[in-house]
């Protein structure tokens, strides 16, 4: 009968327990090196697709009555909807809309605006209610060739300004310009047009009296009128529109031995 060897038997049962103990937990999890499914899940919502839309500007002041172009950008670039607590807003895109405020908003009103897109992601923009353009003077009188300065406040900067009618601005932007009437009477427009496409509008009287910009002095007696000359009026005044221009003022007649001749006295503004 053959002889057993013990000793070797139970180190061969002893290897094999091992592997049993090693393979239990491979068993029970899986062979899989895939990270689970609902953290798989988790991970890839995370990474892309975004629960907060931003808008631009974050901040911003937009007149009564003018309007303000609001970016929208994350989520998942559907955007379904968009609201703000006052005002209006129109012409949705893809990537942006308009907020119009109303006309009759008070200064410093707090609109908030919220947007949101078909996953449910949403955004918010704090907006405030400016001040309306105002220009003044409103409605002037000003005599030919006279200065009249004009300014404006509210709506939004940068101002562009315009003149029809006559006359000329010392410029045509900022929020001062000064207004150099023509020399005869006229009715000028000047305008005033803001970044967000608001005007204000004045009217100017360019009327018939004379601005101090210098004295009339008197130069002689002539006997006939000159082209260009306008008539003073019965004294010269003590004040006249432009230096270098010339009046007259009748004087009476004589009579000489080729012609009579009615005299002038001729004055000329210093």
């Amino acid at each position: 009968m053959a002889k057993v060897n013990q000793g070797s038997s139970l180190k061969i049962g002893k290897s094999w327990l091992s592997l049993l103990l090693l393979a239990a937990p491979l068993a029970m999890t899986g062979c899989s090196s895939s990270l689970p499914p609902e953290t798989y899940s988790r991970s890839h919502y995370s990474s892309n697709e975004s629960t907060t839309l931003t808008l631009t500007p974050a901040t911003t002041t937009v007149a009564p009555g003018a309007n303000v172009t609001i970016g929208i950008a994350g989520g998942n670039g559907t955007y379904t909807t968009a609201t703000a607590t006052t005002g209006t807003i129109t012409a949705s895109t893809a990537t942006s809309f308009i907020y119009t405020a109303p006309t009759s908003a008070t200064a410093g009103t707090g609109v908030v605006i919220t947007a949101s897109d078909s996953a449910g992601a949403s955004g918010t923009t704090t907006l405030t209610i400016g001040s309306a353009l105002t220009l003044n003077p409103l409605s002037p009188t000003v005599a030919p060739s006279g200065q009249s300065t004009f300014n404006v406040s509210g709506g939004q900067s940068p101002y562009n300004w315009q003149i029809t009618g006559g006359g000329t601005l010392s410029a045509t932007t900022g929020a001062s310009v000064t207004f150099t009437a023509p020399s005869a009477a006229a009715n000028v427009t000047i305008q005033v047009v803001d970044s967000s496409g608001t005007t204000a509008t004045t009217t100017v009287v360019v009327g018939t009296g004379t601005a101090s910009t210098g004295t009339w002095a008197y130069i002689g007696q002539f006997t006939a009128q000159s082209l260009g000359i306008g008539y003073c009026g019965s004294e010269a005044p003590s004040s006249c529109t432009a230096k270098g221009t010339m009046c007259y003022i009748m004087a009476g007649s004589w009579y000489d031995s080729s012609a009579s001749a009615t005299k002038y006295n001729v004055f000329t503004c210093q």
